[in-house]
């Protein structure tokens, strides 16, 4: 399968049923877009250090993933018994000027879209913890976060498949073109999905 789109279509109902498979009547999706300073430090570092594009970037979203794990679960949320109650994430890299399907853009501004699945009662614990003006805000910040953006999937099926095709629409063309390291992730790692 060589077309870009056909790839798009059978990732997005791979990702649509990994986010159906992880809803209960207990958790709510969440759908966070991170974008980053265009130009700093630790940005224009991954160049000198010789990194594939996007690996910064999907390096800094582990750390703020970490981060909130550690806000929702507590300081040993990586031990293998608190593993039910992490966040199941699917992190994405896109960049500037693709639309849908219709091209991959350029690899200028890469960005990220994620689908977060989360108890409901923890929403509201997410949301401060990925505030910008918040309290990890610095830290965020610090590794070149520039905005984040959060907002609450519909509960249909159609609103989370929309939005999944979305946040997923640069995966056919990377599996294709081969332009940035990794396309995709899903967090925790580790955790067959």
């Amino acid at each position: 399968m060589d077309n870009p789109h056909k790839l798009n279509q059978v990732f997005a109902a791979f990702f649509t049923e990994w986010a159906l498979s992880n809803l209960t009547s207990s958790k709510s999706a969440l759908f966070v877009t991170t974008t980053f300073e265009h130009e700093s430090e630790m940005r224009c570092r991954r160049e000198t250090a010789g990194l594939s594009l996007g690996s910064y970037e999907m390096r800094a979203f582990q750390h703020l993933y970490n981060r909130i794990a550690r806000a929702l679960v507590g300081s040993n949320y990586n031990r293998p018994s608190k593993r039910d109650r992490l966040p199941r994430v699917a992190c994405f890299l896109d960049s500037e000027g693709s639309k849908f399907w219709r091209s991959a853009g350029d690899t200028k501004n890469i960005h990220q879209h994620s689908i977060w699945v989360v108890e409901k009662e923890e929403i509201d614990i997410l949301k401060d913890g990925l505030d910008l003006m918040g309290r990890d805000g610095d830290f965020f910040r610090n590794l070149g976060f520039d905005e984040i953006d959060v907002r609450e999937i519909g509960d249909g099926y159609d609103d989370l498949s929309r939005v999944v095709t979305y946040a997923s629409k640069h995966v056919g063309f990377d599996t294709r073109d081969l332009k940035l390291g990794t396309g995709f992730e899903f967090y925790p790692l580790g955790v067959s999905y």
